[in-house]
């Protein structure tokens, strides 16, 4: 079988966030092509449209696997750090070019009760942006193994879907306000 552009893409990935990818979940449009390249039936024609940006999703406490964070692991696997705004600590994403394209990546993570819930947190060398109503998508996962047999984790998709229809309802309330006032 050929292997296919995003099968590379997410091989690369999981290659390059070493052991931490036992507890970092793909969430997002990446989601999609998972469960389509892994989980789904392979006669299916349509290939799913999403971004090149893979959400990583992390729980803000990660017991130490490995004397590397996980910014050290993407360094070393060649990721450029960038940051996307001033905020402290600051928005940030990985991005390197992966067969021909650029991909971007960026971590999530829980919304926090307390008054921080809204502020970037630094999980194990990454920041990570709190997401609302992410916790299900952290607890409902499921396995997969790329074709070059790299083992991970992604979103199961009715939690992905739950997620999507949240978020996307939220977006259109926030949208429609703005232009109503």
């Amino acid at each position: 079988m050929k292997q296919s552009q995003e099968d590379k893409i997410i091989s690369e990935f999981l290659n390059s966030i070493g052991p931490w990818r036992e507890f970092i979940v793909i969430g997002g449009g990446f989601a999609l092509f998972i469960y389509k390249l892994y989980l789904a039936d392979q006669k299916l024609e349509n290939s799913p449209v999403g971004t090149r940006d893979i959400d990583s999703l992390i729980p803000r406490r990660v017991p130490e696997i490995s004397k590397k964070n996980i910014s050290k692991h993407l360094h070393e696997a060649g990721f450029t750090h960038v940051f996307k705004d001033a905020d402290i600590p600051a928005t940030e994403a990985y991005v390197k070019e992966i067969n021909g394209l650029e991909v971007e990546i960026e971590f999530l993570t829980v919304s926090a009760t307390r008054n921080d819930k809204n502020k970037n947190v630094i999980v194990r060398g990454v920041v990570a942006q709190p997401l609302s109503y992410l916790t299900l998508s952290l607890q409902m996962t499921m396995e997969f193994q790329t074709y070059s047999d790299k083992p991970g984790r992604v979103v199961s998709p009715g939690a992905w879907l739950f997620h999507k229809g949240l978020t996307f309802t939220s977006g259109l309330l926030a949208n429609s306000r703005d232009r109503n006032e």
